[in-house]
């Protein structure tokens, strides 16, 4: 293997090292839950600004980011009205 006696020595000492340390305590098992799987209904709802890109392109920064701010309120009070 081209290693030197010394070093090859000074490998085996390492080598036989390591069969002296303990190994990690196995993890314990993870606990089991009594609970039962249940279904639930899940509504998903996407809702998009039209031309949100184009209305980028003719108008001030900060008024789009004012817009897209009411827009997000407005859709939020929404949401939470119908207890979504």
């Amino acid at each position: 293997m081209g290693v030197r006696l010394g070093h090859r020595k000074r490998m085996l000492r390492a080598i036989a090292a390591l069969g002296e340390v303990a190994p990690p305590a196995p993890a314990p098992p993870p606990a089991r839950s009594t609970d039962t799987a249940e279904r639930r209904q899940l509504t998903l709802m996407f809702i998009d600004l039209v031309d949100s890109t184009g209305l980028a392109a003719r108008i001030d920064p900060e008024d789009l980011r004012e817009l897209i701010d009411a827009y997000h309120r407005r859709t939020a009070e929404l949401v939470a009205r119908f207890q979504g």
